[in-house]
């Protein structure tokens, strides 16, 4: 009882599927899924009119075009086959009202009438280079036809045994034609105003994202460019505009390329620099500008929602305060360096000396009381060691990141 639900509601969703698809469908598969559906019902009602009316019909004409036309629906829903089977499924119409037209009273049957089924699917579903291909087929076989028929009548097969099988016939193709026609126009519309919809709802997530994105590059406090494949300027922020005035009186501006407003010591290496972002690799430089500030240029690929590479990304940041300060621990590792090695060399130099005589002076004048000596040693020692100690600091202090 479950396996027989379970395909009961998989029959339900794909005959869903067949009268209002979604998905990856464009609007010509869509048009094409719905026509089939609908030759199909008009197929079973010419047969159903046929048969009711003991009208003059093509031997199994109508049988074949049936068989055909689940084949290219099964093609087209279950393969996926579109590129051939739409130009052919056209075609194979063409040539079956053609067949009708021999097969069933000629000028005097409902086939001149179905020639706008055809024409107007070609011109519905096909690529547009297909057009004028259609358009000629379309003038040249009905006119072929007519052509014939006055040359050669006794070619033309199914004449109407009264007028009233003429009438039901011709009456009951213009309103299927007619009817063919409402139901795919009004399905296209119906088609159009729902992408219409879509289209709308996306322009307006597309203008909320588009603000999002604006406030956060104008919330930078670095200069900003998104640049195109070409090197012009996609869109830039009020800082990158701001400091661009400031500095080189130019004010970039969308669409122009990016070298003119870049350093000229910088331009020859852009060119590089910008191909390899494109192909994936991140760029950083520091250069100093000409009025002695610094920037830190950086590069970055930009990437489309599927990963694709579309652009880069150029971020100039002001680093002039962090290079000074650099400048600042340089000049004080320096500075410290040089205390080091005053200290080692003209402070110690001395101490040494002075450490060196004490023995000596002990030999020599022995009349020196040996418990000033000592005091005179050991305060000498703890001298020393205290500027060994400064050194260790001066030097820690110098290799210190």
């Amino acid at each position: 009882m479950g396996q027989i639900q379970a395909q009961k509601t998989k029959v339900i969703s794909y005959l869903k599927h067949l009268l209002n698809p979604r998905g990856d469908y464009s609007i010509e598969k869509y048009i094409f899924q719905i026509i089939s559906i609908m030759t199909i019902a008009i197929l079973f009602i010419f047969m159903l009119v046929d048969t009711l009316a003991d009208l003059p019909t093509p031997p199994y004409l109508l049988e074949i075009i049936l068989i055909l036309q689940f084949i290219f629906l099964f093609l087209s829903q279950v393969r996926r086959i579109y590129s051939y089977i739409i130009n052919l499924y056209i075609f194979i119409g063409v040539i079956a009202i053609v067949i009708n037209y021999g097969l069933n009273a000629g000028i005097s049957g409902p086939s001149f009438v179905l020639f706008f089924m055809p024409l107007m699917l070609a011109l519905s579903i096909s690529e547009r280079k297909w057009y004028p291909v259609w358009l000629i087929i379309h003038l040249v076989l009905p006119v072929g036809c007519l052509v014939l028929e006055s040359i050669y009548p006794d070619m033309i097969r199914g004449r109407y045994h009264s007028p009233r099988e003429q009438y039901i016939d011709i009456g009951s193709s213009f309103i299927i034609v007619t009817l063919y026609i409402y139901f795919v126009t009004t399905r296209i519309r119906v088609y159009m105003a729902e992408q219409q919809a879509i289209s709308a709802n996306k322009s307006v997530q597309l203008a909320a994202s588009e603000l999002k994105l604006q406030a956060f590059f104008e919330g930078l406090s670095d200069q900003f460019f998104l640049l195109d494949d070409k090197m012009n300027i996609v869109h830039f922020n009020s800082k990158a505009a701001e400091q661009y005035q400031k500095q080189y009186g130019i004010e970039p501006k969308e669409g122009q390329s990016i070298t003119s407003i870049l350093l000229p010591s910088y331009r020859p290496n852009f060119l590089e620099d910008f191909k390899q972002s494109m192909s994936g690799v991140k760029i950083s430089h520091e250069q100093k500008l000409n009025f002695g500030d610094w920037q830190q240029l950086s590069l970055e690929p930009a990437r489309d929602k599927s990963g694709k590479i579309v652009g880069v990304t150029l971020i100039l940041k002001d680093i002039t305060e962090r290079k000074l300060n650099q400048q600042r621990l340089e000049n004080k590792n320096a500075l410290l360096e040089k205390i080091a090695f005053i200290q080692a060399h003209e402070f110690r130099g001395p101490l040494t000396s002075v450490q060196s005589l004490l023995p000596l002076i002990k030999e020599e004048y022995s009349e020196v009381d040996p418990i000033q000596m000592d005091m005179m040693e050991d305060a000498l020692a703890k001298l020393d060691k205290k500027l060994k100690e400064i050194i260790e600091l001066a030097n820690d202090a110098i290799h210190m990141k």
